[in-house]
């Protein structure tokens, strides 16, 4: 994968996070959406959830819903992680590094 098609897929992942906590109130992704996502970049779902997941930490923190199990927080980097179907984002998390305000918006 190219830098391009990386960094364009970084900053869209970011964009639709921001976008449905600040408008929607809604802190969920799933993986089907994030691989959406990722294929609109030019991305293979695959590696668009691996990036994905590489991003937590730096880009969102939350937990992981796997497909089955308990969830996972996640707040750094991952390579490996059960099947997964989905992501609650950290409202929290988003706050403390001033990306969202305490009211959960803009």
């Amino acid at each position: 994968m190219d830098r391009a098609t990386y960094r364009q897929f970084v900053g869209a992942i970011e964009a639709e996070i921001l976008r449905r906590m600040r408008v929607e109130g809604n802190y969920y992704i799933s993986r089907t959406e994030v691989e959406d996502i990722g294929e609109r970049a030019g991305m293979s779902p695959i590696a668009a959830s691996h990036v994905f997941l590489l991003q937590a930490g730096s880009l969102w923190a939350g937990e992981l819903i796997p497909e089955e199990g308990d969830r996972l927080p996640l707040y750094a980097p991952r390579t490996s992680v059960p099947a997964w179907k989905a992501v609650v984002l950290d409202l929290g998390w988003f706050r403390g590094r001033g990306k969202l305000s305490e009211s959960g918006r803009t």
